[in-house]
This record gives structure tokens, C-alpha cells and sequence, in this order.
């Protein structure tokens, strides 16, 4: 076995060298260092010596020469393996200083081998000895090995002043990354402590290790100030639930389930609370398993925290107002598509769902009068528990709340959070507020169309503590706004209902009233027959059995309180004749206190409030004095064990506001009279009928019916409208409106009776087709001198206008006659056929009926039936008298 003495300073080169060379069958020893080598060589000489050139104590030069100079070794081969001495000069020196190869490194194990067993192969058959040196070779190759030593030296002080520069630019490259990365960690530093989002990482138990402050206020995370390893800490008392309120357990939290699965775990949204009382924040957490590599099993978690309460509130708030602004639609559509008796209804029900979806305890409609005078609650809930002050709240009189109801009659809302928001001046609402232990209010006003004030809506809390927001508000009033809607809707349907019953009514009351009229002038023929048929029987002398004379009066009076009697139904069927002047309602009525007081007896009150600022109107006095006694009688009647008749006047300006109130009286300035008494009063079945003739409550003989049928006939007739508002057992009030007076109407007065028949000798054309009444006109007129020529039609009486060779001075005239020509027909064509020619018309219709329904023409006179012959004839005469003076 070949022994290879090694010589290397560098144990890597030794163990290299060592493992190759043995793997060859070679027998190895190690130096490492020429004198070390040298010394082992001379000890026990190898085959074959493998050295470096560049080694300390003794180096690879100076341990050829010294070995090719030995007897002993100069025959072993000596093969030089260098990293450091490579070039050609360095090769030729060792050569020259006997060594037997030169072998750079790094050279490939089978080329190093080769090397080795070609110089062992040639030194076995010639072994390589140097031949001695002379003086001049040893200076040579002295020179030769100090050149080489100083240009080692030089490349090796390159070499270091290169590996210096290159330490030096690695130390200060070093030095900027150390300093990038304690600037990297100070910015990382400021940004985990100052960032929004919340940071904590957790080992693999679940215990937070690090986390930043954002971390410890969202979550309560605390995080340690020292240097201790010791795991940061959870607060025990926070809740943590997920969205839909449900309380979360530990091993649900997003950093246990991204432990559990390996996986990250993202988008998890939980509310967190400190408790005991801590307001609620919304987070957004995602957690991200730490997995080293070439690991399967995660050491701990990252857990980011977004605080997303804001935009979380935010969301809720708009999927709230979705859910709301639908119910409000569905209950505007059933408003929309409900039925006027319906409309109640889907108010009513409204109210439970709406409060219980606003979280509030009860909910109040109040609704205002039409003039504003009362407010009451029409609908209401109340939670279970919850006192509402809805029955306390009914018919209440302007100025019970006088600080709610002028906040919200100015249009403005009222928010209360507690009792000290409500004014001083406003004690009655502080008491009920108290009763009713409130704890919050919102009210809102409620207009209808027009702007036009209704009520209010009051939204309360009780049990319930939460605050008024901003959203709370407004849906308030968008609650407010349907309620509105569904008021107006129902206001508009109760008065097109109004104005439907208003317009039967008023059909029914034409029906009779023509009816009532027609059969009134066909009675007053008749009345007109008998009273002027007594005159003449108590004219004739010498009536020599006094009970005659005695019938007669007892026949006359009789006919004329029938007259009366159609002159009320005439009135009811507004065809009676009124003689209107400009008065003032307080005179009317204060001329009139003493008898009403004696109609009323004792045992009723009777009191007057008149506005000393009236204004006055057009009415025919008398004729109002007996609406006004009508309505008295009436009112004494429905208390006959006493009480108390209020006569009120004032002055009201009726505009849109006042429709409902007021349904069918023009806009503008009128009187308001008004007539309450604390009687029996009616039910809605006898109110509705109550302006209806010969309708009456009464015991039979007790009435005839006329008396508010007169009352509704003598205003109607002024102009005026007349409402009546009645409960059993809570009396009656009668409101009569009369328009402010203008001018006073022209009516031709009513022929005087005068105190003795005036003869004439004139010719006088009489139509009428009642023959009694014919006859009477004619024997009157005739027995005065007046050459008379009586017909029964129209047709007739042109005929006779026609013929020139009839004298004529005066028409008397019927104005309803049988056939095509009327009395007003006639009354045209005779002013066509003899100008000039005096026209009186007779009629058992008022003047103001005839002339309203263009039945006269202007210049006639007009004679109401029934009439006595004095009357007759006073009349012909003063018509005479004045075509005399034309």
C-alpha cells in the first residue's frame, strides 16, 4: 500500500484529500505546515507527498528545496497542489526547486488521481533527483522564490485590500439593511400601534401573544409593557354576539375555527360589548392560521379587526327603512283601495305594527273640530301594560294643552325625552305625562290638503328607554304623512257623502215642498172663496139673527187661520212673500226676550251672548222672529222639566277649513246664529228628519210638524243655510248662517186693506179658473161700479186683448191657468197688445217664489191669496190711480 504524506494548513483540503486518496487504497498521513512534514518524512519516509505552496511556519517552496536537498527524501516524488500559486512563473519555480508535478486547484478528483499515479509511475522507473545547485543557481532560484513570495505578497495584499473594500461595503450594506429594517420595524411599530384596525396574534391555544391598541379597545385584548414571553390577556367581561344578536362561545370565535380547520377565515362580522352597560361596536374579523414550512399543523393565528360599526348601523338603518317605507305602503294601498267605511279600519289596525316596528308603547291620532275649537283622540294603541290617556282625551276644548296644540297648529314638531322638556305654562300635560309615566314623546302635526291644520299624531315610550333618533323622527312623520293621507281621503269621502245626502235631502225637500206648495195654492182658492163670501154676508145690513153674523165670524176666522197655516207650509216651500230689510240678528233678538221669555216659562234659563261687532244682514224681520219663536217653542217642548236656551251670535268667515262644518255655504262673510238648549235632544233617525213638514215627535194634537220646516223654509228663502247637531239625551244646537248684508231686496209691497171700499166705473178683464173664485171677484168688483168681463183661460183673455172694438182699463189676472198660456204669458202679451194697460197677478205662490222662478214681468202688481174683498178692492184701485197720473 502506497504511503501519501499530505501538507495542507486547511482541514477542509486535509479531510478532502485524506477521504479521496484512502478511498484509493492509499495510506495517508497529515500535516499542516513544510517543518511539520519534514519532520514526520525523516521519521518515516512516504511514497509519494502532496503539499500546498502558501502554508505558515515552513511553506510549500522552502519545503522542496529542503526536501530535493535531503539524501534521504530527495527521491520521493514531490507533487505541489496550490490555489494560490498559479501562474506559469510559480509552476516553472517549483519545477526548478525539483518538484515532480504542479497541480492547481480546484482539480477533479479522477484528474488529481491521474496526476498522482502518472508521477508515481515515472519516478518508480526514473526517480526525479535535482542535480546540485552552484552558487549562482541557488542566488537564481533565491531571487526566483523571493519574486514569487513578494508577488504572492502583492496579490495577497490586493487580494485583502479586495476582501477589505468587499468587508467593508458588506458592513456598511449590513449597516443600511440593519438600519432599513429598525426603520421597517419603527414605521411596522408606529402602524401596528396607531393603526385603525385591530391586530392580535394567538398561539396555539388560543392565548393572544401580541396585540395592538386598536385590538385591546375593540375586543379588550390587553398587551404587556415589559419584555416578559408571558401571553397577553382576553377581559373576561365583554360580550361578543353575531349578527343576528345570538351570543357567541369561544370555540365559535374566528381565530379557534381557523385553528381547528388549518384554513383562513374571513368576512365574520360579531358585535362586541363591554359589560356591564358598554355601548356595542360591530367588528369585521379574519383570521389567518400561522403555518411554519413544512408544517401541517398551524402554531398560532393572525387576527386583523375592522371596526364596522358605523357602516354596519348605517345598513341596518337602510334595510329598517325599507321595512318601514313598506308597511307605510301597504297601508297607503289599503287606504287607497279601501272602501269609505273601510278607511277607519286600516287606521286603526295600522297603528299596532307601526308602534311595535318604532319600538314605542302607544300611539294617539288627536283630530281637530273644524273651527279649531276641540281636539280628540280617534285612534289609538297601547301596548300590553301601557296606560293610554285616550279616554281622557276626548272632546277636549281648545287650550287644554295650550303649549302642544300651539306647537303643532304653527306646523312644527315636538320632540320630549323627558318631563323637564315640557314648558311650565303647559302643567296639564306635564300631569298627564306623570299619569301616564312617559318617558319619551314625538309628535308630529298632521295637515290635509291645502296645508290645512287636522290634528296631530303622538308616538310615546313608556317601558321602552331608547333615545329619538334621527331616523326614529322621520319615520315619524312619514307616519304622519299616511295618516294625513287617510284623514283627507275619509274627510273628502264624508263630504262628497255630505253633499249626496245634501242633495236628497234637498230633492226630498223640493219634492214636498212643491207638493206642500201646490196644494197651498189650491187651498188659498178656496180660503180665498170662503173669507171673501163671510165679508160679503157681514157687509150685507140688517143681519137680523146675531148667531148668523156669530157663524159667519167663527167661518171667517177659521178660514183665516187656515191661511196662516198655508202660509207656513208656503214658507217651508220658500214660495211665501218676504218683505226683507238690513237689520242686526241682536236687535231682532233682543226685541224679541220678553216674549221669549214668557214662551218659556220659569223653569227654563234663557241667556243671549251677542257680538257687540256684528254685522248685519238681509231678512224679513217678522219672518225671522218666528224661526227664532219656532225654534224656542221647539226647545221648551224637549225640556219640559227646564233647563237652559242659549241664543249666540257671531261673526264667521267660511272658507275651504270650514266645508266639512259648513257643507254647501259659499265662501265669504256671514252671521252665525246659534240656538242650543240642554233638552232631550234626537237620535240620528229623528235628526235627519227633522226639517221634514208635518214630521213630528210629538203626541198627536200636540204639533203639526211645520215648526222647524218652517224655520228651514224662511232660511233657506233669506239665503242663509241651517245645520242641526243633536245626541239623545244631550240637547240640541241649531246653527243658522246668513250671508252679511249687502242691499236690501225690492219687494212690491203687499196691497194695505183700506178702510173703506173706493168705488169705480172702469173696465176690468178678470181671468181665472177657479169659478168661486171668479165669482167672488167678480160681485165684488161689480157691486164697486166696475164694468167687469170674467174668462176662465189664458186663450180667452187674448182673444178679448186681440179685439180692438173690448175697451179695457185693468188685467186681473191668475197666474197659474189652465192650458198653454200662463198668467205670465198672458201679462207679456197683453203689454204687446195694449201697452200701457195696468196688470194685476194673483197667485196662492209668494211674490219671491214667482218672481225668483221668472213667472212675473217688472211693473205688475201682486196679489197674495187668500185676500179679503177690501183688500180686492184697494188693490184695483191704487192700480187705476196710478196708470191715472202716468
Amino acid at each position: 500500500m502506497k504511503r501519501v504524506l499530505i501538507v495542507d494548513d486547511h482541514e477542509e483540503n486535509l479531510h478532502l484529500l485524506e477521504v479521496l486518496l484512502e478511498s484509493q487504497g492509499y495510506s495517508v498521513t497529515l500535516t499542516s505546515n513544510g517543518a511539520e512534514a519534514l519532520e514526520a518524512a525523516r521519521q518515516d519516509p512516504p511514497d509519494l507527498v502532496v503539499s500546498d505552496i502558501l502554508m505558515p511556519v515552513m511553506d510549500g517552496f522552502s519545503l522542496c528545496r529542503a526536501w530535493k536537498t535531503d539524501e534521504q527524501l530527495r527521491a520521493i516524488p514531490f507533487v505541489f497542489y496550490t490555489a494560490t500559486y498559479t501562474d506559469l512563473r510559480d509552476e516553472q519555480l517549483a519545477l526548478s526547486l525539483g518538484a515532480d508535478a504542479f497541480i492547481t486547484k480546484p482539480a477533479e478528483p479522477e484528474d488529481f488521481l491521474a496526476r498522482l499515479l502518472a508521477t508515481l509511475a515515472r519516478t518508480d522507473t526514473t526517480p526525479h533527483v535535482p542535480p546540485q545547485e552552484t552558487p549562482v543557481e541557488l542566488e537564481s532560484l533565491g531571487k526566483q522564490y523571493n519574486e514569487a513570495l513578494v508577488r504572492k505578497l502583492e496579490d495577497k495584499m490586493l487580494q485583502l485590500e479586495r476582501t477589505k473594500q468587499a468587508l467593508e461595503q458588506e458592513m456598511a450594506e449590513r449597516e443600511r439593511a440593519e438600519r432599513a429594517l429598525q426603520e421597517s420595524e419603527s414605521r411596522f411599530r408606529h402602524l401596528f400601534e396607531t393603526m385603525s384596525q385591530g391586530v392580535v396574534y394567538s398561539d396555539i391555544e388560543g392565548r393572544p401573544l401580541m396585540a395592538n391598541p386598536a385590538a385591546e379597545r375593540m375586543l379588550g385584548v390587553g398587551t404587556r409593557n415589559d419584555d416578559s414571553p408571558a401571553p397577553a390577556t382576553v377581559a373576561t367581561e365583554w360580550e361578543v354576539v353575531d349578527e343576528s344578536g345570538e351570543e357567541l362561545q369561544p370555540d365559535q370565535f374566528p381565530d379557534a375555527r381557523a385553528l381547528r380547520t388549518g384554513r383562513p377565515v374571513s368576512g365574520i362580522i360579531v358585535g362586541v360589548r363591554e359589560l356591564p352597560d358598554g355601548e356595542r361596536r360591530w367588528v369585521m374579523i379574519e383570521a389567518v392560521p400561522q403555518l411554519l414550512p413544512g408544517a401541517t399543523e398551524p402554531t398560532g393565528t393572525y387576527t386583523t379587526i375592522t371596526d364596522i360599526t358605523e357602516r354596519k348601523l348605517a345598513m341596518d338603518a337602510l334595510r329598517r327603512q325599507a321595512a318601514f317605507d313598506e308597511l307605510i305602503e301597504d297601508l297607503l294601498s289599503r287606504i287607497a283601495s279601501a272602501s269609505p267605511a273601510e278607511v277607519d279600519g286600516c287606521i286603526a289596525e295600522s297603528m299596532q305594527p307601526v308602534a311595535e316596528f318604532m319600538d314605542v308603547d302607544s300611539v294617539i291620532v288627536l283630530q281637530t273640530s273644524e273651527e279649531l275649537t276641540s281636539w280628540s283622540a280617534t285612534y289609538w294603541w297601547a301596548g300590553s301594560g301601557i296606560q293610554t290617556s285616550a279616554a281622557e282625551l276626548q272632546n277636549m276644548s281648545r287650550g287644554t294643552f295650550p303649549w302642544v296644540e300651539g306647537t303643532l297648529l304653527s306646523g312644527q314638531r315636538i320632540v320630549l325625552h323627558s318631563p323637564d322638556d315640557i314648558p311650565q305654562e303647559d302643567s296639564a300635560f306635564r300631569a298627564l305625562w306623570r299619569q301616564q309615566r312617559l318617558t319619551s314623546a314625538v309628535m308630529i302635526p298632521l295637515h290635509g290638503r291645502g296645508g290645512i291644520f287636522r290634528g296631530g299624531l303622538g308616538l310615546f315610550r313608556a317601558v321602552n328607554r331608547h333615545t329619538w333618533e334621527h331616523q326614529d323622527i322621520r319615520q315619524a312623520e312619514q307616519l304622519a304623512e299616511a295618516v294625513a293621507t287617510a284623514l283627507e281621503r275619509k274627510h273628502a269621502e264624508d263630504l262628497l257623502r255630505a253633499a249626496d245626502e245634501r242633495l236628497r235631502q234637498s230633492q226630498k225637500m223640493e219634492a214636498i215642498g212643491q207638493l206642500a206648495g201646490g196644494i197651498a195654492h189650491d187651498f188659498n182658492n178656496l180660503l180665498t172663496a170662503i173669507i171673501g163670501y163671510s165679508n160679503l154676508i157681514l157687509q150685507r145690513p140688517g143681519i137680523s139673527d146675531p148667531s148668523i153674523e156669530s157663524d159667519v165670524i167663527e167661518i171667517r176666522n177659521a178660514a183665516e187661520k187656515a191661511g196662516a197655516l198655508t202660509g207656513q207650509i208656503l214658507a217651508f216651500s220658500r214660495r211665501q212673500t218676504l218683505q226683507p230689510t238690513v237689520v242686526s240678528i241682536n236687535d231682532v233678538i233682543a226685541d224679541m226676550e220678553p216674549l221669549l221669555r214668557r214662551t218659556l216659562g220659569e223653569s227654563i234659563d234663557l241667556v243671549t251672548i251677542p257680538d257687540p261687532s256684528l254685522s248685519h244682514v238681509e231678512v224679513d224681520t217678522h219672518q225671522f222672529e218666528q224661526v227664532i219663536l219656532n225654534l224656542a217653542v221647539n226647545a221648551r217642548d224637549a225640556m219640559p222639566s227646564g233647563g237652559r236656551l242659549v241664543l249666540q251670535t257671531t261673526n264667521v268667515r267660511v272658507g275651504e277649513g270650514q266645508q266639512r262644518e259648513y257643507p254647501g255655504v259659499a265662501q265669504g262673510d256671514h252671521v252665525l246664529l246659534i240656538v242650543s238648549d240642554t233638552g232631550s235632544g234626537m237620535d240620528e233617525r229623528t235628526r235627519a228628519r227633522a226639517f221634514e213638514p208635518f214630521f213630528t215627535t210629538k203626541e198627536t194634537g200636540k204639533g203639526t210638524g211645520l215648526g222647524l220646516s218652517t224655520v228651514y223654509g224662511i232660511v233657506k228663502q233669506s239665503g242663509g243655510s241651517v245645520f242641526v247637531e243633536s245626541e239623545p239625551e244631550a240637547g240640541t244646537t241649531f246653527r243658522i248662517l246668513l250671508p252679511k248684508a249687502s242691499a236690501p231686496v225690492r219687494v212690491a209691497p203687499h196691497a194695505a186693506a183700506q178702510p173703506a171700499p173706493t168705488r169705480g166705473h172702469e173696465t176690468i178683464l178678470v181671468v181665472e179658473d177657479e169659478e168661486a173664485v171668479k165669482r167672488l171677484v167678480t160681485r165684488v168688483l161689480g157691486q164697486l161700479g166696475y164694468n167687469i168681463h170674467a174668462v176662465g183661460s189664458g186663450d180667452e183673455a187674448v182673444a178679448f186683448l186681440a179685439d180692438d172694438g173690448h175697451h179695457l182699463d185693468l188685467l186681473l189676472t191668475d197666474i197659474v191657468l189652465p192650458g198653454n198660456v200662463q198668467g205670465d204669458i198672458l201679462a207679456e202679451q197683453a203689454r204687446d197688445l195694449r201697452p200701457g194697460l195696468p196688470i194685476i197677478c194673483m197667485s196662492g205662490y209668494a211674490f219671491g217664489a214667482l218672481e225668483s222662478a221668472g213667472e212675473l214681468i217688472p211693473g205688475t202688481t201682486y196679489l197674495a191669496k187668500p185676500f179679503r174683498p177690501d183688500d180686492l178692492a184697494a188693490a184695483v184701485r191704487e192700480a187705476l190711480d196710478v196708470t191715472d197720473v202716468d
